[in-house]
């Protein structure tokens, strides 16, 4: 089923314009980044037409009551909303018109995804990188938590990273190798990683291969889903016990998904041209 959009390309409140993430909170409201339309737009449960939350439909900007081009999206327990756009990562806090920046998060190049721990730290990827930054509640500038030593495929390395999770109990971060067609577990401010699913710097469809994967997601019984984008579908990878085999989840009618979320009731969300399709518990 669709949650949010209609398929059409436009700037309507029923519509998206190259949607790039997705974020699900608690209540089941879906937070979307509207990369063409300059905008955050929140979709409450069973809505047919979403609010803009973050930026101004169709007004790019610097200042911070505009976004340019927002591609990431996350919402913590507090409600407070973060944003990563061409300008870097900025916080609004609930109902709020005008934002913060996160300082020294413009100077990272452009951001694909964020997260933010119980703690307060905020992660981003910096793709053009090759590497995952982390700020403190009270930092200055980012610190690289986990590839950073140029892009390539060996453990040290991170290649071309879109998606990516953070398991807080663990203090692992989970990312989407797209370039080298893996998902690698990597100790925050570690120097290696381990490569949890795919064959490194080796693409293909069968359930044990990658094709440009772009995000991760945890379930909360530790099982992971993957957008394994190039091959047009999901794939769930259950823990219990671990399996490096993936099962096809959705993949019918799919087209290059690049960013999925997976609620407290299994639904699975996902970003599919100008919307965004549920699918409901799919395990």
């Amino acid at each position: 089923m669709t949650a949010a959009g209609n398929g059409v390309y436009g700037s309507a409140s029923n519509e998206l314009s190259n949607p790039w993430s997705i974020y699900v909170d608690s209540n089941f409201t879906i937070y979307v980044a509207d990369t063409g339309n300059h905008r955050v737009q929140q979709w409450l449960l069973n809505a047919v037409t979403g609010n803009t939350v973050a930026g101004v439909t169709g007004v790019p900007g610097s200042n911070a009551s505009l976004l340019n081009n927002p591609r990431a999206v996350y919402v913590d327990s507090q409600q407070n909303l973060y944003v990563a756009d061409n300008n870097g990562i900025s916080i609004w806090a609930p109902g709020a018109s005008i934002s913060t920046r996160v300082s020294g998060s413009s100077s990272i190049g452009i951001i694909y995804d964020i997260f933010v721990d119980k703690n307060g730290n905020i992660y981003a990827t910096a793709t053009s990188n090759c590497a995952i930054y982390m700020w403190t509640p009270t930092a200055t500038a980012g610190t690289v938590v986990a590839g950073g030593n140029g892009c390539g495929y060996s453990s040290s390395q991170l290649y071309d990273v879109f998606g990516f999770t953070v398991n807080s109990l663990t203090n692992t971060i989970y990312a989407a190798n797209a370039e080298a067609y893996t998902i690698v577990a990597w100790p925050v401010g570690g120097t290696t990683g381990t490569i949890v699913a795919g064959i490194n710097s080796t693409y293909g469809s069968a359930n044990f291969l990658l094709d440009y994967p772009r995000d991760i997601q945890f379930d909360q019984y530790g099982n992971f889903y993957v957008a394994d984008s190039d091959n047009s579908r999901i794939l769930l990878f259950c823990q219990n016990p671990p399996s490096t085999i993936g099962s096809i989840i959705a993949g019918y009618r799919l087209s290059y998904p690049y960013s999925i979320a997976v609620d407290s009731d299994l639904n699975l969300y996902v970003i599919n041209s100008n919307q965004v399709q549920k699918y409901t518990r799919i395990v």
